[in-house]
């Protein structure tokens, strides 16, 4: 089976930069993690390499690694996902959500969130056009918002076409 060219491309994004402005809003290990559209697992094994205890589940079975034990789960229901999760990360992801999904998505993390849950959800800008319509949807679900900030995409095609 050839190698899907998104797979070859996320390959080349070291987790470490990628999480660095984020790394101090993780809960210490061994907490639980939830990766949301985990893609191949590049982030889940960067997180399991740091001791968290860390589940995957991603829609697209074809860029599941082999002999990995993931949920088919997609936004908004995550079916057959149970927390609590003491980190959720949504990455790169949210904007293939539709808009009208976003309140039962932001609910559905809250359930699977700990009672100290954090979840960590990284914007695509564009295709989504306004990052305040999608934090005023996680507050009507229940979320916080500590801490936001905009900076250029990690890859280089994102860079060149302007995605934040």
């Amino acid at each position: 089976m050839p190698v899907d060219p998104r797979a070859e491309r996320w390959a080349r994004i070291d987790p470490a930069e990628l999480w660095s402005a984020t790394r101090g809003w993780f809960p210490p290990p061994p907490a639980r993690v939830l990766d949301v559209g985990a893609g191949t697992g590049r982030d889940a094994a960067w997180f399991a390499s740091l001791g968290y205890d860390v589940d995957c589940v991603e829609p697209d079975r074809t860029l599941w690694p082999g002999g990995a034990a993931w949920g088919q789960g997609a936004l908004p229901d995550l079916e057959g996902v149970t927390g609590p999760y003491d980190l959720i990360t949504v990455c790169a992801v949210w904007h293939l959500v539709p808009e009208p999904y976003w309140g039962p998505a932001f609910a559905r993390l809250g359930d699977l969130a700990s009672s100290e849950g954090r979840l960590i959800l990284s914007l695509r800008c564009p295709p989504i056009r306004s990052s305040r319509r999608v934090i005023a949807s996680a507050r009507k679900a229940g979320w916080h918002l500590a801490h936001g900030q905009s900076r250029p995409s990690v890859q280089p095609d994102n860079q060149a076409a302007g995605v934040m």
